[in-house]
């Protein structure tokens, strides 16, 4: 075993480490005695300091320099306008590609690859999904995804706000970068630390910092429960309840101009208030039981006032 001094700006500490050690093995056995997160650790040793990349000779002094934590992550926020996964993706990999020319490239590689993009996988006949999926108003989803990740070679990471889970496409690829997605249930939005919008795949503290990302936005039930949520038709006012239901209604109509509403309230506005259903309805005096109009403010055979 070595003994070793460590020295992390006015601390230091004293380790036994092994003689066959990694300098990675060192610098975690650094982070641990000065309680600091291992990725921001770098070891330094020699006169003048050179990162240590070699094993170190018994009593050396190690310097333990610690790199500034990271930028948070954020959410870029895009347009709700039924294109914010293509979008996101645009931001993500910086392209200068437009919604419209991402949906045509999501169609052309759908026709381009039946065995892949089947009628099974699509819901429909490929043709009928890539003139859907090049309209407007069509939503995005987990099949642009799959084929954004080969067309960029990058994963996509869409993060779940409702249950936290993380759904990667393109993953096992051999693709270095990942981009993070939040997907609060309707609408996408990519997720950036600082200039970053893409990260090593390897990046567990990228991942993490999505993850606590999304966990912090459930937290203040910033998603939309797809269960339970209310959607009208845009096309045929139809009130739907529920993902399924959406998609039922798309299938057969053909419709998919889709706008979320609150029915309660919606209700509640609808319904008149007790006040407001008594002033509606006739009325009898108190003093002398004439039944006045709903409209008489006060008794027309004795002048007694409605009460």
């Amino acid at each position: 075993m070595l003994r070793l001094k460590l020295r992390c700006g006015g601390a230091t500490a004293l380790v036994a480490f092994p003689s066959d050690g990694s300098a990675a093995a060192l610098a975690a056995a650094a982070a641990d005695a000065f309680k600091v997160p291992a990725a921001r650790v770098t070891l330094f040793t020699g006169h003048p300091p050179a990162p240590l990349v070699a094993p170190v000779r018994d009593g050396s002094l190690v310097d333990v320099r610690v790199s500034a934590p990271p930028p948070p992550m954020t959410r870029h926020a895009v347009a709700a306008d039924n294109s914010c996964l293509f979008a996101s993706v645009a931001r993500a990999v910086r392209t200068a590609r437009s919604p419209a020319e991402l949906r045509a490239a999501a169609a052309a590689a759908v026709l381009a690859d039946g065995a892949t993009w089947s009628a099974a996988v699509l819901g429909r006949e490929p043709a009928a999904y890539a003139a859907h999926i090049v309209q407007p108003a069509s939503w995005g989803g987990a099949i642009e995804l799959a084929i954004f990740a080969a067309e960029f070679r990058t994963e996509f990471a869409a993060v779940e706000i409702r249950s936290g889970t993380v759904y990667v496409f393109g993953e096992g690829a051999g693709f270095a970068r990942r981009a993070y997605l939040v997907f609060d249930g309707l609408h996408y939005d990519p997720l950036e630390r600082g200039d970053a919008r893409v990260f090593d795949v390897g990046d567990a503290a990228a991942r993490d910092a999505a993850v606590a990302f999304a966990a912090d936005m459930r937290r203040r039930h910033q998603f939309t429960d797809l269960e339970n949520f209310t959607l009208r038709c845009g096309d045929c006012a139809t009130g739907l309840t529920g993902e399924a239901a959406a998609q039922a209604h798309a299938r057969e109509t053909g419709h998919t101009n889709f706008q979320e509403f609150a029915p309660a309230a919606a209700a509640a506005a609808a319904t008149p208030t007790a006040a407001a259903a008594a002033a509606a309805t006739e009325w009898a005096c108190a003093a002398c039981t004439l039944i006045n109009g709903a409209a008489d403010g006060a008794c027309g055979a004795c002048g007694g006032k409605r009460p």
